[in-house]
C-alpha cells in the first residue's frame, strides 16, 4: 500500500467514525462505494445534461444532490498535470 493509500484510508476512516456519531454504522468499504457510485450517477447526469443543452424542457431541474455534487467535485478536483514543455 502507498502513501496515498494510507492516507486515503485515514479520511475513509474518518468519514466512517462521522457517520457512526450520527448513528450510522458502516463500513470504510461502504463509505468508499457509495463515493464511487455518487460520482458516477452524478457524472452521468452532467453528460446528460451536456448533451441535451438544447433540447431540454424549461422545466426540467436537476435531481436534488446535483448542485451540492458539483461543489464537492471541484473541491476534491485532481489539479490538471503539468504541460510538458516541447523541445523543438
Amino acid at each position: 500500500m502507498g502513501p496515498d493509500s494510507r492516507a486515503n484510508e485515514a479520511l475513509w476512516e474518518r468519514i466512517r467514525e462521522s457517520l457512526a456519531r450520527e448513528g450510522y454504522q458502516r463500513s470504510v468499504g461502504q463509505c468508499r462505494r457509495k463515493w464511487k457510485e455518487l460520482k458516477w450517477q452524478f457524472r452521468k447526469e452532467r453528460e446528460a445534461r451536456r448533451e441535451a443543452r438544447e433540447s431540454a424542457p424549461q422545466g426540467h431541474f436537476p435531481p436534488d444532490y446535483y448542485a451540492r455534487m458539483a461543489t464537492l467535485m471541484r473541491r476534491v478536483a485532481r489539479p490538471a498535470a503539468p504541460r510538458r514543455q516541447r523541445s523543438d
